[in-house]
This record gives structure tokens, C-alpha cells and sequence, in this order.
């Protein structure tokens, strides 16, 4: 068997949701680990995955939502659960009431005086340089410092008006300014170095180029709507972790090639949130789930690729989303994209359409063993058609000729159905040889080749996929049909089967004449006072009744 039974898997609160099995009951699986989702392009991500989940998920949630969808439909309802809504939409794109809408400044939640301000400042610098090749390491290496040592030089400022990433844009966009920050910078001693630091680099050969490398890394805080939504705060990402609040992150699709370290800084920021300890000095704080369509857009985020494992102590769920295996690959290499699949313990895929992608689903499926084939069929026994002549040679002895020729017939009736019950169990017995042998030459094999899981996953006329493989740690994979949540599912029992009416009457009729005839004999053979083809007639009549009313029409089972 290629598939679990998804039913064995029923969605709990607090669970992830996947889907519906065949009879439309809610699936999902209970972890604390994380999940990975790999799906086409208008596949129903966002529909079938996305916003149920948020419609569900009782605690903390961070929402990477590109086309503000998540927020319109989900915001409310999360509102009602008790969770603070912060919905960050720096080009106010979605339609969500203004309550919702919120702003976040990362400086506003750095304390000068604690013993992590480096560790902190680094953090948010990490979050504004975009790394993808690791080649260029060096230069995004020169490129963060600079960013820390300014971010350090304008929190020692103490001015609360201008803490804020936008007023480091405006040092690095202002040669003036930056040379005479940096002037400032070369003996200051504020967070733990930082701005000497970011003097050295400055000053160093390759001085520029690291420069030139921090101002295209900060360059989309020129914007207006990114000014606007990082000026100041309306909550801290702290609240992910010892509050209740859930925070969406709006950016168009065709903002994301401009705007991604918009989205890679808040998703920096809060998972270092989920990292710190509480006030309490608790490590664990409140479960959170990423939700983080679009994760390509991120860029190579080394804490992802090289803690992931850690996370689940922090309360911490990521669950990436990705349009193809080649985004995962082309941003942590098939060693790093393995670790996603290590530590998470569903792996979601529907409407995948590249061959690399079909691969590995196949891959990850398996092949056939021999625990999965059935065993031979058993041949069938040789008839015996002793009791049949017996009903004969027990009418020739009767001294009534209709009684003799009547035993014959019945006789013979009887070991000729025997006979072609027979050749029919042989016949059956040769196709589940033949069965058995198509079973045998599959071992070894894949159990779903990649053109099959094609045909399985794919979008055809509906707004999502036909069904979605979702492979879970330790089980067998599933197959299930995606839930876009403006559907509603209800549980359909299955109906018992039936026979066909006519098949019913026909089998009805023969039981009957079957059992007037016999007590036709047993009234011929026998000295009885009452009519006996009459009453075992009426027996016959009776059950066959009981059997359809009762049984569905399946007889004599």
C-alpha cells in the first residue's frame, strides 16, 4: 500500500492543518517541529495553507503574506482568539481596518546598556544584507560592519526622534554625513566597539567597496512607505514570545525583488525575539508559528541553516514555502536543503511541475519492498460432485417415476453449477496469478514514478491542486485533498455497497426456487405431513429479504 490512511491522522486544535481525507474529515498532524511546503505557483498555497492554518492555529503566528490576503481574511478572527494584530504594510496594499495596522522601528527595542547590544545591533545588520553567494561573503561581511557601527553611533546619539534605520540611510546616502559620523566613530567606545569597528572597515583597502555594499543593502529604506512603517514602533517583536499577538508582513510580488530585506529583517528580528530569554528567564516562551510564503525572497539567513534544530526550544515553528526544491538548493546547497527536510517532520507537496521537484518527490516516496506485495494466490480445490449424484441416486430409489427424473435433473443441475463455479475459480485464480506476477515486478521499483506524481498533484480546472503528498517523519506518506478555507467540508459517510436491482431480484428468485425444490425432494424422499416446497420455499423467500434489507444486497457473504 503506497498511501496511510490520512483518517489515522485527525486534525486536533493545535495541530497543523493539512487537508481532507476522502470522506472531507479535517487532517492534520500534531508536532512541535518544523514543516517545509513546496508548491507551484497558484497552487493554492495561500488559500489551502496559509490562511486555514491562521483560521486555526491558537497561538502566536509570524506571517510573510504577499498579496495581503492572509491579513484580509484571517486578522479578524485571530482578533476574537485574543491575539494582538499587527499588520505591517508599508504600501497599504491590503484591505484590513486601520486598528490592524501597525509599524515596527528594531531600534526601538535595543538597550544601550545590556550585555547582548552587539550581539542585538549584529543581528538587525544581518537582517539589511541581503547574502546569496557565498562568494560575496567578504564583501556582505564589510558591508554589515559598517551597518552596525552606524546603527551603534545613532542609538549613543540618545535621541529617540531619529534612532531609526531610516537616519542611517541618510548617513550613508550623504557622503558629508558619513564622513563626518565616521570622524566620531573612530574613538567611540559605544556597544561593545561596534562604531570603531565600523570606522576600520571604512578605512580599510577594500574600504568602499564595503561602503558601496551598505548603501545598495539600504537602499529601500528611501522609500516613503518603508520610512512610514520603520519610523517607530506600535509593538515589539518580543511580543511573539511572552505575549499574544500575531504579525503580518504585507509586500506585493512585485515589490519583493526591491523590498525582500524588508521581509528577511523581520523574520532576522524575530526569530533572535524567540531566541532571548523572558523576563522570567525563560527560555520557552510562547509557541510561535512562521508562516514564510515567499521564502526565497529572504535570501541566505545562516541562523535558519545552522539552528534550525534548536528552534523547537525556543517554541519556535518555521514553516517555509517554496515554489521549487531548485529555490531551496540555490540558496542553502543540497547539504543545507537537507536539513530542512531533517528537521521537519511534514513535507507538504502539490502542483509541481519541474522535473527536479517530481524527483524528489519519488525519491522521498520510495520504492516497492516485498512487504508491500501480497502474497500467491491459493489454487483452487477440485470439485466434488459426490453429493450432487448422492441427491440422484437418493430419487432413484423412490418408487414415484416423477420423483426419479425430477433427482436426476437437480442432480445434474447441481454438478454442472459446481462445475462452472469451478472453471470460474480457476479462472479467477490465473488473473491474481497474473496479478500477483504484475505485483512482483514492481519490487524494487518506485512506487510513484515522477510523471505519475505529475498527474496526482497537478492543477487542472479547480482554483488548487487535485491533492497535495504530504510526507510525514516515521509514517507512511499521505495523499490528500487540499481545503481552500472559503470551502466547507462535511463528513460523508461512506454508503454500504449494493447490488444492482436487477442482480437482486434474479439472486432473490433463485434462492427461492432453490428452497422449494429442495422441499419438493425432501417431501418426495421423506414421509412429512405438510407441504414442504411450500414452507422451505418461503424460508428461501424470507432470508433472501432479510439479506438485502439488512446487507445491502451482499449475499450469502
Amino acid at each position: 500500500m503506497i498511501w496511510s490512511d490520512s483518517s489515522q491522522y485527525p486534525y486536533e486544535e493545535g495541530s497543523l492543518f493539512l487537508g481532507l481525507d476522502e470522506n472531507n474529515n479535517e487532517v492534520g498532524i500534531k508536532t512541535e517541529r518544523h514543516a517545509l511546503t513546496i508548491a507551484g505557483a497558484g497552487a493554492g498555497k495561500g488559500a489551502a495553507v496559509i490562511i486555514p492554518n491562521l483560521l486555526k492555529w491558537p497561538h502566536n503566528a509570524l506571517v510573510i503574506d504577499p498579496k495581503g490576503e492572509a491579513a484580509e481574511a484571517t486578522a479578524q478572527t485571530r482578533a476574537d482568539m485574543g491575539q494582538a494584530v499587527h499588520v505591517v504594510d508599508p504600501f497599504g496594499s491590503s484591505r484590513v481596518d486601520d486598528k490592524f495596522r501597525a509599524s515596527y522601528n528594531p531600534l526601538d527595542d535595543l538597550d544601550p546598556d545590556s550585555l547582548t547590544i552587539r550581539e542585538d545591533i549584529e543581528t538587525i545588520a544581518d537582517g539589511i544584507v541581503m547574502r546569496g553567494d557565498a562568494q560575496a561573503s567578504h564583501w556582505d561581511d564589510g558591508a554589515q560592519a559598517i551597518i552596525s557601527g552606524l546603527i551603534a553611533y545613532v542609538v549613543s546619539l540618545g535621541v529617540p526622534e531619529i534612532c531609526n534605520l531610516i537616519t542611517v540611510r541618510q548617513f550613508l546616502a550623504d557622503e558629508d554625513k558619513l564622513a563626518e559620523a565616521m570622524h566620531e566613530m573612530k574613538n567611540l567606545d559605544a556597544c561593545a566597539g561596534l562604531c570603531r569597528e565600523a570606522f576600520n572597515a571604512a578605512s580599510a583597502q577594500e574600504g568602499r567597496y564595503f561602503v558601496s555594499n551598505a548603501q545598495k543593502n539600504t537602499r529601500w529604506l528611501d522609500s516613503r512607505g518603508m520610512a512610514k512603517a520603520l519610523a517607530s514602533s506600535s509593538f515589539s517583536l518580543a511580543d511573539l514570545k511572552t505575549g499574544r499577538a500575531s504579525v503580518y508582513l504585507v509586500l506585493p510580488a512585485n515589490y519583493l525583488g526591491q523590498h525582500g530585506r524588508f521581509l528577511r529583517l523581520f523574520v532576522r528580528c524575530g526569530i533572535e525575539a524567540m531566541a532571548r530569554k523572558s523576563p522570567a528567564h525563560d527560555l520557552r516562551g510562547q509557541q510561535c508559528l512562521f508562516l514564510l510564503d515567499e521564502f526565497f525572497s529572504l535570501g541566505y539567513i545562516d541562523e535558519i541553516a545552522k539552528a534550525a534544530g534548536l528552534m523547537r526550544g525556543y517554541g519556535l515553528q518555521l514553516w517555509p514555502i517554496l515554489q521549487d526544491l531548485g529555490q531551496l538548493i540555490t540558496l542553502y546547497g543540497r547539504e543545507g536543503s537537507e536539513t530542512f527536510f531533517a528537521n521537519a517532520d511534514v513535507h507538504q507537496f502539490f502542483g509541481n511541475t519541474d522535473q527536479l521537484t517530481l524527483e524528489q518527490i519519488s525519491t522521498r516516496v520510495g520504492v516497492t519492498d516485498l512487504s508491500e506485495i501480497p502474497l500467491p494466490p491459493t489454487p483452487p480445490t477440485a470439485p466434488t460432485s459426490g453429493f450432487y449424484q448422492g441427491i440422484g441416486a437418493v430419487a432413484s430409489k423412490s418408487k414415484n417415476t416423477s420423483t426419479k427424473v425430477l433427482g436426476a435433473a437437480v442432480g445434474g443441475a447441481m454438478s454442472m453449477t459446481q462445475q462452472i463455479a469451478a472453471n470460474r475459480a480457476q479462472q479467477r485464480y490465473q488473473e491474481e496469478m497474473n496479478e500477483y506476477q504484475r505485483d512482483m515486478a514492481r519490487h524494487g521499483r518506485p512506487r510513484v514514478a515522477p510523471d505519475e506524481v505529475a498527474l496526482l498533484v497537478q492543477k487542472k480546472k479547480d482554483v488548487v491542486a487535485d491533492n497535495m503528498i504530504c510526507l510525514v517523519y516515521g509514517r507512511e506518506p499521505l495523499l490528500i485533498k487540499l481545503a481552500p478555507y472559503f470551502r466547507t467540508g462535511k463528513t460523508v459517510s461512506p454508503e454500504p455497497p449494493r447490488q444492482p436491482f436487477a442482480l437482486t431480484v434474479i439472486m432473490w428468485v433463485f434462492i427461492t426456487l432453490l428452497s422449494s425444490i429442495a422441499g419438493w425432494i425432501a417431501q418426495m424422499v421423506m414421509p412429512v405431513n405438510f407441504n414442504a416446497a411450500i414452507a422451505f420455499g418461503a424460508i428461501g423467500f424470507l432470508y433472501g429479504l432479510w439479506s438485502y434489507l439488512t446487507r445491502g444486497g451482499v449475499w450469502l457473504e
